[in-house]
């Protein structure tokens, strides 16, 4: 086993660092905390524990690692620091499950190839997940109900790193979206043809997650911030910067 680099959540001065967003609930890193397990056969690092800098809810590779070319396919890979999913199978899951009411799940990320539809957070039985459903296009499911939203510009082109996040408010009595999609800070639009609802009802029931991964093309995660609680639109912007410093 090989460890990555130490982890470290503090702050200096006013430079801001998901550290600083009061509703963080988990924080994994890019290139650090991350447990890599070496496969001769393929030359290649295969991740086994991504941890989480702000609590205990790591993100693990629940089977025991092979000294195999096998083992190498399907099992997500540290890459330039990056934890790359390149097979249908990749995953990693959550140490507890999440089961959010309001939250903000934003994931540094790049597509390659092609950008078609990514399983990006979901649990195992595929009631619920937050995904990019095509270059043009992201969703969420709750508890079964889907939700179609239209990516904002001219969406996500292939090998570009882009800062992503699905968000859920309360917002009660407001006419606002309750549930919105951000590309680089910019806000997706609700597709009215798809779906259940408007994007702007009360929706009731939690989103259950057990894993990152398992996408239908290769993404490349860099970091990943998860949030019990809609961002403000200061928080969501000192956040966009934030990733693009990375």
């Amino acid at each position: 086993m090989k460890l990555g680099l130490g982890l470290n959540i503090k702050t200096t001065g006013s430079e801001f660092t998901p550290a600083n967003i009061s509703s963080l609930i988990h924080w994994y890193k890019f290139n650090e905390g991350i447990t890599t397990f070496f496969v001769a056969g393929a030359s290649n690092n295969i991740v086994t524990e991504w941890q989480d800098a702000k609590g205990s809810n790591h993100l693990v590779d629940t089977l025991t690692p092979a000294n195999t070319s096998a083992y190498n396919i399907a099992h997500p890979k540290l890459d330039s620091g990056k934890v790359v999913f390149d097979h249908g199978g990749d995953q990693l899951d959550f140490t507890s499950h999440l089961s959010l009411g309001t939250f903000a799940i934003y994931i540094r990320a790049s597509f390659a190839s092609s950008v078609g539809s990514h399983q990006v957070f979901e649990d195992e039985a595929g009631a619920n997940f937050v995904k990019i459903q095509s270059s043009t296009e992201a969703r969420f499911k709750i508890s079964g109900s889907r939700h179609d939203f239209v990516l904002p510009g001219e969406g996500l082109a292939a090998d570009t790193t882009y800062n992503i996040g699905w968000e859920r408010a309360d917002r009660a009595g407001s006419t606002d979206d309750r549930l919105q999609v951000y590309v680089n800070n910019e806000a997706g639009s609700f597709k009215s043809d798809g779906g259940t609802g408007d994007g702007t009802e009360v929706i009731t029931n939690t989103l259950d997650l057990e894993k990152i991964g398992d996408p239908a093309n290769a993404m490349n995660a860099v970091e990943v911030v998860i949030c019990n609680d809609a961002l403000s639109t200061s928080d969501r912007t000192k956040l966009n910067a934030y990733f693009n410093t990375i």
